[in-house]
């Protein structure tokens, strides 16, 4: 038995010589990755967006300050300047969580690091892996000295934000060259280290942030290298840290599409520093064309308003039938505001979020031709009934400038967005219902103020983002089939995998064509769509009306205060939100402000500019599609009667009348009425009165026959002949004045 055990360790022993003696250490540690820049295509796979790759900093030991090599040397291996270089209780602890079946962790040192990053395969967490490390850290060991390693090591290591190297993390987080870090930025750089994807400007990133920059500093001062009094003091805050700086392929609209493309790629599992290294080509869903109509569409009219930097306009497009976005306007310049207002912001939805009511309505058998109450103002109770306003528990609504229109139904009421109908509608179908169905559509379950708890929850009191509202609509103009959004189609490995369509990645989508409100989604989509089409035919919304009359389905929303506009719509191939507030930015956050007075409008409403961005924008995206036409309306559901519309009685049709005057008061209609007083001289004596004048006054006869005795010149009394020819005169003219 001693022989076997013997000639067992001997052979392990040879074994692991051999792997040993077979295990090469690669002469370019330091080699660039340039040439591996990732690249990112436009959806035709053909059109660049950018490339994202790295070039690193190569920096001298010497140029790097003491006060720095301690704090890397106190965040990732104390013991480095007297180990051997490799951690026998880390691969012990490695080797024990591989057997329970774990992920291969922790417990190396910087020299195991420098031979994982770049003589290994890091995504190969495999225990031969952690074999071959610590042979080629041994290795190392061997052929370097520890400052030589450490060299190697402060510049290749990754930082975070595509930055590899101290000195280029320097640059980026401090706007520093490495040889002016003072030493509480070298312990917040070396506590990046750990975890470089958790960026310390991050709000999210803080009670992090601040955990290993504490850890650094003790570490400092266990190692005799910091005073308790120097580290006291840095604790007592952070230093500043600059926001990320992007540049080239990040200038303008591209560098919104890269970054929410280096978000998806993170949750396929493909860190940022993968993305730098390694050489992927990427074809996203963004189409080029339509990323330019969206950025046009919005700034033409933000030029042409004349409004400051303080309106904000988001607006993201979406394939319906398959939740691929097409585009998405988040600002002007992502190097001037990399806050992303299509992805990022968060908006109350107002009267956008209607839909979603309607259609939970609908999934609880409230159909189409219900009729509802429309008086305004109304108070309600917990169940939706009409109550005074005085009653315990009442909510009071009203319709936007006090409109009612007596009893109407769900179509009539969606068309012109009345808040006395939907406040009920929500209520009677069950406000944890209205929640269900807004998630199901595609509004993310954790959106602020998205809880039925909430008694205007039907209002739009929920915020989402113009991203969230363009994939709910889509659910409606998909069937009722809803669709994760995604912006990438497919990841390949390199150009040769590119061309060969070898795909290595696609995303995984939560929701593919899954119905969204279970086996009555298509009658719940093709209803809630005949109503919104109202919207846009006579309601709310025609100002989107679309050329070639091509349908369209949409709602508006205005929120309280006019603090934000919306118009959500869509074809049946495409959905598009256009969402519009103000909005500034403060040391606590942004704070939003009434759009009331901006571009001389008094009130801006879902309907006008909103509605007039998605009509512009819209027209180029649906260039060259068919024209294709909504399902008609299953009218699924009942009719319910909440409220009785009053019979209205028609009066009989009147009779022409005339006047009963004295030509015709004789008549048998006018004999109810008292005659006019009979004039005191009838025309030609008639009913017994006395003849009336002659309206033509009594003409001289010497006008008719001057030669008449008495009428020649000169006759009569004598005179002058000029007189009598003067008399002539004057008579004639007066003749010829009557005859007119």
């Amino acid at each position: 038995m001693l022989g076997v055990c013997a000639l067992g360790f001997l052979g392990a022993c040879t074994l692991v010589g051999v792997a040993y003696a077979m295990t090469p250490v690669p002469e370019t540690p330091n080699q660039g990755v340039e040439d591996q820049a990732s690249i990112f295509y436009f959806r035709d796979g053909k059109t660049e967006i950018g490339r994202i790759g790295v070039k690193r900093q190569i920096v001298e030991l010497k140029q790097v300050p003491a006060p720095v090599q301690d704090a890397v040397l106190a965040a990732e291996n104390r013991s480095f300047r007297t180990d051997p270089g490799f951690s026998p209780t880390g691969i012990a602890r490695a080797v024990w969580n591989n057997v329970r079946g774990g992920a291969t962790q922790g417990g190396s040192t910087i020299t195991q690091q420098l031979a994982k990053n770049y003589y290994s395969d890091p995504a190969n967490r495999t225990m031969s892996r952690k074999f071959k490390e610590l042979f080629i850290a041994v290795k190392l060991e061997d052929k370097y000295d520890k400052d030589q390693i450490l060299r190697l090591y402060l510049n290749t290591i990754y930082f975070g934000r595509d930055t590899y190297g101290i000195q280029a993390a320097a640059q980026e987080y401090f706007h520093i060259n490495v040889t002016r870090l003072r030493a509480d930025q070298a312990a917040l750089l070396a506590g990046i280290i750990q975890d470089p994807n958790k960026d310390p400007r991050s709000k999210a990133n803080r009670a992090y942030v601040i955990q290993r920059y504490t850890y650094v500093l003790d570490g400092m001062v266990s190692m005799g290298r910091l005073t308790p009094e120097a580290a006291a003091a840095y604790k007592a805050r952070l230093p500043r840290v600059y926001p990320p700086s992007k540049s080239g392929a990040f200038a303008g609209q591209n560098g919104y599409l890269l970054q929410r493309s280096k978000n998806a790629l993170r949750s396929m599992g493909i860190t940022d520093q993968m993305v730098s290294k390694n050489g992927y080509r990427i074809v996203t869903t963004w189409d080029k064309q339509l990323q330019e109509a969206a950025r046009r569409s919005v700034e033409n009219y933000k030029r042409q308003k004349g409004f400051g930097k303080d309106v904000r306009i988001g607006l993201a497009s979406v394939d319906a039938r398959n939740g691929e976005m097409l585009a998405a306007y988040g600002g002007p310049d992502y190097l001037k505001q990399y806050f992303d207002d299509a992805y990022q912001s968060q908006i109350q939805a107002g009267s956008s979020f209607k839909p979603y009511v309607l259609a939970a309505g609908l999934e609880q058998g409230i159909g189409l031709k219900s009729l509802f109450d429309t008086r305004s103002p109304q108070s309600f109770d917990g169940q939706g009934r009409s109550v005074p306003r005085t009653a315990p528990g009442a909510f009071s609504f009203r319709n936007d400038g006090g409109e009612q229109f007596g009893v109407k139904d769900l179509v009539f009421s969606t068309a012109h967005s009345l808040n006395t109908v939907y406040v009920p509608l929500g209520l009677k179908a069950g406000l944890d219902n209205v929640v269900k169905a807004a998630v199901a559509a595609g509004i993310p379950k954790d959106s602020p103020d998205l809880t039925a708890k909430i008694g205007g929850l039907s209002l739009g009191t929920a915020a989402v983002r113009p991203l969230d509202q363009a994939a709910g609509f889509a659910t409606f103009a998909n069937k009722g089939r809803a669709n994760t959004p995604h912006s990438i189609r497919a990841v390949y490995l390199t150009d040769t995998d590119k061309k060969r369509n070898k795909v290595w990645k696609k995303p995984r989508l939560d929701k593919k064509d899954q119905p969204a409100w279970g086996p009555e989604s298509e009658g719940i989509a093709a209803d809630s769509t005949y109503a919104m089409q109202s919207v846009v035919k006579f309601g709310t919304g025609t100002r989107a009306r679309l050329p070639d009359g091509r349908p369209v389905a949409g709602k508006t929303g205005t929120t309280n205060q006019n603090k934000a506009a919306w118009f959500v719509g869509y074809t049946p191939q495409v959905s598009t939100a256009v969402a519009m507030w103000r909005q500034k930015d403060t040391k606590t956050g942004p704070r939003f402000y009434s759009l009331r007075g901006i571009g001389g409008y008094s009130q801006i409403y879902g309907g006008q500019l909103p509605a007039d961005i998605w009509r512009d924008y819209m027209t180029v995206a649906m260039t060259g599609k068919p024209v294709e036409q909504f399902p008609p309306p299953a009218n699924i559901g009942e009719v319910h009667k909440y409220a009785t519309p009053t019979p209205t009685v028609k009066p009989p049709k009147p009779k022409p009348k005339r006047d009963c005057d004295r030509f015709n008061f004789f008549r048998p209609r006018c004999q109810d009425q008292t005659p006019s007083p009979l004039p005191t001289c009838q025309p030609n004596g008639d009913f017994g009165g006395q003849p009336c004048p002659s309206p033509t006054p009594t003409r001289d006869p010497c006008i008719e026959n001057p030669f008449l005795p008495g009428c020649r010149p000169g006759g009569g009394g004598g005179g002058g002949g000029g007189g009598g020819d003067d008399s002539t005169t004057q008579l004639s003219q007066s003749a010829a004045r009557t005859d007119e």
